[in-house]
């Protein structure tokens, strides 16, 4: 462990006790004031608590947060948590990069590698990054868990979960209606409906439709870059048949049809011998050639939940955790160029999972010892086609050509995509985990211990069929299998200096299985990766509830980190070919905080952020080389402030708004290799002026304006190789929610 930690934990305790005092003194002073923070209930621990009393970092959005920020996908909350990193992909913007202290998927929108960060719907693992991107209803909060999760949670997750929690029936009839109509032709409308109790069943039904035009206009025949339309639908079903029994089934699909980004060329870097291609420093709104391509990255995702709880003690119940989820995409991307050579790409996927998870919880007569043990099994079976032109320097020359004589170019069709190349995966997972919480009477109940444990196997097989040629048959044809298993423990300490204080320190161990690259040249198996996290964290609330002030320091070892080169083929039967080993290794240090001040009844302040140094040696097995560069999608430094105000109560309704500021540092893009060639950093403004509570007649009806990226900052989403995505300009709408 990084001595930079140790030297943190006598301030630490410094603090917490001088905000100790502070608050015992606070708290003799009497006051009228009866403003306070709310109480932020998570189950981040598999039970109902306090976000304040978990001793680990925890960051949760609620219901009434996420209508502030206009979620309606994963990547709205990327700039809001400090500590998580979100970014599409370039070639499927549908499929998501996440990442949290640094740990995450370099190739999220391949099957036979597991997530870093644990995505879980309702407790529910997805097993991959594909169709994350998706318009999402219903939810009613989201939690994030920094580091290890293991013991927590069915699926070994290495780097940290990011949790949906979707809201449950209420058992009255009700209707809610949310639309927003905003630039880019942008409609969205979501339908709420919660039908009565019968025989003991609550029902809650929920209808998406959603529309938006790329902010990229192609001057060819094929859809903008960016363009987006989805069609969404869930059911919920609640039963309740005594005390002892409840069960929850959900249903949910999204059929979303879309354009990725638009890749532009920035700067030369890839086959730089080809000049004649221009290059565009700014951000672009108009493909600078025609693409006729039907350009697309559609997709179909549906599950199933079914969760059943039995109370059949006091203190002891048993929970059942099913789940069934399917996947299929396909898409087609053409990258214009962008990289100085002709980039085609095309990709059809199919995946199912199934996942059963028993979870047996309980404690003991005073609630000084709660346990949770839990066997967890899950198994994923995916299907993939893909093709590729990339560097297919006939076409490249030919448009090099075209260009420097002034002709008309020629852009590459999808004949000239090299054959497809079909896998057949599937991936197994077997886990037992437990931990066991200890609140002793000694030291009048201010020490916790948690203790807990996690094995886990891992089964993968690939079955690879590549073709010599286009016009010949399958004839080169492999199949491979690959098993890991590790054991895992982890442990707390917290110490409560207040009933509103305290501070712990927490160490897991983790391990993300190995397995193979389909987006290699050859078929060759990678090892498992292994990680240690050293955690020590401070929670308050002060002055009344109205100051909460939480801060993190961690230290991570992690070892033999999965990352992709370039053989030259040395070996007579090994040709050259891109392939992925274990060649890296990283020691982190970070630090993260949050702080929240409300001041009058009228005002929340907020401000939260991270900060993370990290010393990352990769090593080059085909050449021996040997250098240091930063981890993937992880800037130095990324907080967000936000002010929050009510301006008044007037007989049209309540005046309020938000302004929110959210900056994030320069940092390496996935899969770039020049650590010096990075993405450069940039700060989004976001605003919201909100009329609520107007009166009507019947129901509640509130209304909004906002905007997202209201000074229209121009920033990027990927940047490597010479090729830039470009995030979305200023956006501006109108949000109108009526409910009853």
């Amino acid at each position: 462990m990084n001595k930079t930690l140790f030297a943190t934990l006598p301030l630490a305790l410094s603090v917490a006790g001088l905000t100790a005092s502070a608050q015992a003194q606070n708290n003799s002073d009497s006051s009228s004031q009866s403003w306070a923070l709310e109480e932020v209930m998570v189950t981040a621990q598999r039970r109902s608590e306090n976000s304040q009393d978990i001793p680990m970092a925890v960051s949760s959005l609620n219901a009434e947060a996420l209508q502030k920020i206009g979620f309606s996908s994963l990547r709205d909350i990327a700039d809001k948590i400090p500590a998580l990193n979100i970014q599409p992909d370039y070639e499927r913007a549908s499929a998501l990069k996440v990442y949290i202290r640094g740990v995450g998927q370099e190739k999220p929108a391949n099957f036979e590698r597991d997530n870093g960060v644990g995505i879980y719907l309702d407790d529910i693992y997805v097993g991959h990054g594909n169709g994350l991107a998706a318009e999402m209803n219903d939810v009613e909060r989201i939690e994030v868990l920094a580091g290890p999760q293991g013991i927590l949670y069915g699926r070994n997750t290495i780097g940290g979960a990011v949790k949906f929690i979707s809201a449950k029936p209420t058992g009255e009839f009700g209707i809610k209606q949310e639309l927003d109509v905003g630039n880019y032709d942008l409609i969205r409308s979501t339908t709420h409906l919660n039908l009565p109790t019968t025989a003991n069943i609550s029902s809650k039904l929920t209808l998406l439709k959603s529309h938006k035009d790329g902010w990229v206009k192609n001057s060819g025949r094929g859809g903008n870059p960016g363009d987006k339309e989805a069609t969404g639908y869930r059911a919920a079903l609640r039963w309740e048949p005594s005390d002892q029994w409840l069960v929850d089934y959900t249903f949910d699909k999204v059929d979303q049809d879309s354009v990725s980004g638009y890749q532009q060329h920035s700067y030369p870097m890839f086959a730089t011998h080809l000049t004649a291609f221009k290059v565009y420093k700014d951000r672009q709104k108009k493909t600078w050639r025609p693409i006729d391509l039907d350009i697309r990255d559609d997709f179909k995702t549906e599950g199933h939940a079914l969760t059943a709880q039995w109370l059949f003690a006091d203190n002891m119940s048993l929970k059942s955790i099913t789940g069934y989820r399917e996947f299929s995409g396909d898409s087609l991307q053409d990258g214009a160029e962008s990289f100085n050579v002709s980039t085609l790409v095309t990709n059809a996927v199919e995946q199912d999972q199934f996942s059963q998870e028993f979870l047996l919880s309980g404690e003991n007569a005073d609630g000084s010892i709660k346990y949770h043990t839990g066997l967890y099994y899950f198994k994923e079976q995916a299907k993939q086609q893909e093709a590729e032109l990339v560097s297919n320097y006939d076409v490249a020359d030919a448009i090099n050509s075209a260009l420097l004589a002034g002709e008309p170019i020629a852009p590459p069709a999808l004949s000239d995509l090299r054959p497809e190349n079909h896998y057949d995966i599937e991936n197994k997972s077997r886990a037992i985990y437990a931990q066991v919480t200890w609140n002793p009477a000694a030291f009048d109940h201010r020490l916790t211990l948690d203790l807990g444990a996690r094995y886990t196997e891992d089964e993968r097989s690939l079955g690879w069929i590549k073709p010599i040629n286009a016009g010949g048959p399958f004839p080169i044809e492999n199949k491979d299998d690959f098993e890991a298993d590790s054991f895992d423990p982890a442990f707390t300490v917290d110490w409560a200096w207040t009933d509103s204080i305290h501070t712990y320190f927490r160490y897991a161990q983790a391990y993300r299985s190995g397995g193979f690259d389909t987006g290699a040249e050859r078929l060759q198996a990678f090892d498992s990766e292994e990680l240690e996290s050293f955690e020590l964290g401070f929670k308050s609330k002060m002055l009344d509830n109205k100051l909460l002030f939480n801060v993190a320091v961690f230290d991570l070892d992690y070892k033999d980190i999965q990352i992709q080169f370039f053989d030259p083929g040395l070996a007579a039967d090994e040709p050259p070919a891109k392939v992925t080993v274990n060649g890296a290794k990283a020691s982190t240090q970070g630090i993260e905080f949050e702080l929240q001040y409300m001041p009058t009844a009228n005002l929340m302040l907020r401000a939260a952020g991270a900060y993370l140094e990290s010393d990352s040696t990769v090593t080059n097995p085909f050449t021996g080389e040997t250098g240091d560069r930063p981890l993937f999608n992880t800037p130095k430094l990324k907080y967000n402030l936000e002010a929050d105000y009510t301006f008044a109560d007037t007989r049209f309704g309540t005046v309020s708004g938000i302004l929110s500021y959210d900056y994030r540092d320069e940092e390496l893009g996935a899969g770039n290799t020049d650590e010096k060639d990075v993405k450069p950093d940039y700060a989004l403004v976001n605003a919201r002026l909100m009329l609520s509570q107007i009166p009507v007649a019947v129901g509640e009806l509130d209304l909004a304006l906002w905007s997202k990226n209201l000074l229209d900052e121009e920033y990027e989403t990927y940047h490597a190789f010479g090729a830039v995505v470009y995030g979305e300009p200023r956006t501006v709408g109108i949000s109108l929610t009526y409910q009853f």
